[in-house]
């Protein structure tokens, strides 16, 4: 009898680690669904973000005026852009770099739709020394 409680304890607990490590898998899962790590490459944010600077974006997230976007650069799709929203409306979003000399933006091509964005950068982790929301 103290054999099967034994054997009967020892399962349970092997469920409870299982359960805790699919939880923890899922919680893994959302986070790297709804979360982007990226590397600025350019000058056209400075002096808010400069070369190299490594960010975190939340997808999925509506932009506010202010705030820095991420989204596919119309000319080439491949390759994803940060610049900041100027005004939001009806489903568009007007996105500046902070440096106009060193940008292209929407003066050169355009509205950009909300539905595009990849989502927003709200923290930079690298490098250290600057880390923190942006």
């Amino acid at each position: 009898m103290k054999r099967l409680v034994n054997l009967l304890l020892l399962g349970l607990e092997a469920m409870g680690w299982l359960a805790f490590f699919v939880g923890f898998g899922e919680l893994s899962r959302r986070f790297i669904r709804r979360y982007q790590r990226l590397e600025v490459v350019g000058d056209s944010m400075e002096p808010t973000l400069s070369n190299g600077d490594k960010i975190i974006v939340r997808k999925g997230v509506a932009p506010i005026s202010g705030s820095l976007i991420v989204f596919a650069d119309p000319r080439e799709r491949a390759r994803l852009l940060v610049k900041r929203a100027q005004s939001v409306s009806a489903g568009e979003v007007v996105a500046m770099g902070d440096n106009a000399d060193a940008s292209t933006d929407s003066r050169h091509f355009g509205l950009i739709p909300v539905s595009e964005l990849t989502g927003v950068a709200f923290y930079r982790y690298f490098p250290v020394r600057s880390a923190g929301r942006i």
